[in-house]
């Protein structure tokens, strides 16, 4: 199986992920094990210590000081990262790791094409949603046009989404908010209000403050009524856009740290995986997994890579690197994200 780096995945032909060359391997199973039992602080030692020619062992890094938060040692580490391989620093973005996100099947759903009364029944299965604590994932990356009703239509999901205090994840939001953005004028009133406010739902959701202010000026001075104020909801994550032939069926969320004897978590894996194909895991909140749990899901997942295929998306780099030792590869597709 391939293992690919979220952003290089461009079909079922994409090429492997080479970052990991033969002469870095070594330290970077070495820290994937020594993360794996906990010893962070030995972890970080190693590989301020060892850092060369190789990106993934760098992102290692730069992962463990995102999880750590500490931003001004992953700055300084973007400098140097920028000086060694003459390419733009990453920046400081904290991933969406630990917390109280709700474990188990994302309801999933990826609006593409036209944004019209099309999606009618994309808006009902999310309304029809019942679960007490929710999470929700819309992917906009595909979306390419838009009228009014489906506007009025996807804004109204949003709110009640929001007003039920659901978990959102959104992938593609800032690409919806730059097609709603470049259509809309000040003082034109032919689009109708409907994009004018999704348009500012997505900014609020995105965390967006300059440009919600910026945007709520406008359709304040366009239809005369007095500007909305910014107060970001809480639990609202924005993930990288999907890539053009990604899987976008539900995705299983995976919890912060899996260790001890996870049976209940791979009985829930389990009947995931036997009825998706292809099963996407989300490992975007994953930390840490121990050795032995890594290896149990290991042999849970094995009967079942024969018959469907089996995603592993958005992972750490740590964890990445204990997965690839594991064997992982060898029956997933594995997805780290990208720097």
């Amino acid at each position: 199986m391939e293992e690919l780096a979220t952003t290089q995945l461009i079909g079922d032909d994409a090429l492997p992920d080479t970052a990991v060359e033969a002469e870095s391997a070594p330290l970077a199973e070495e820290v994937a094990l020594i993360w794996a039992s906990g010893e962070t602080e030995l972890a970080r030692h190693m590989l301020q210590g060892g850092l060369g020619a190789d990106r993934a062992t760098w992102w290692m890094l730069f992962d463990l000081y995102q999880i750590a938060g500490d931003q001004a040692a992953f700055d300084d580490l973007a400098i140097d990262y920028a000086s060694r391989f003459e390419t733009s620093p990453p920046t400081w973005k904290p991933l969406a790791y630990g917390g109280s996100a709700v474990v188990g099947v994302t309801p999933t759903e990826a609006f593409a094409g036209r944004l019209d009364a099309g999606v009618a029944p994309q808006v009902e299965r999310l309304r029809g949603l019942k679960d007490a604590r929710l999470r929700v994932r819309l992917e906009f990356d595909r979306v390419t046009d838009f009228d009014e009703e489906g506007c009025a239509l996807v804004l109204a999901a949003l709110q009640s989404l929001r007003a039920r205090r659901a978990e959102l994840v959104l992938s593609g939001a800032a690409h919806l908010c730059s097609l709603l953005r470049a259509t809309l004028a000040v003082g034109r009133r032919d689009s109708g209000e409907a994009p004018w406010l999704l348009l500012l739902e997505l900014q609020l959701l995105s965390g967006s403050e300059k440009a919600f202010e910026e945007t709520a000026m406008d359709y304040c001075v366009t239809f005369e009524v007095s500007p909305p104020s910014f107060e970001k909801p809480a639990g609202v994550e924005t993930a990288p856009a999907s890539p053009a032939r990604a899987a976008t069926g539900d995705r299983f969320l995976l919890p912060a740290t899996i260790g001890g004897d996870p049976h209940e978590l791979l009985d829930q894996v389990d009947l995931y995986i036997s009825q998706y194909d292809p099963a996407v895991l989300d490992c975007s909140h994953l930390v840490r997994v121990d050795y032995a749990a890594a290896g149990a899901l290991l042999n849970r997942m094995r009967p079942l890579a024969g018959e469907r295929r089996i995603e592993l998306r958005d992972m750490n780099h740590l964890v990445a690197a204990l997965f690839r030792l594991v064997g992982y590869a060898d029956i997933v597709r594995m997805f780290p994200h990208k720097y």
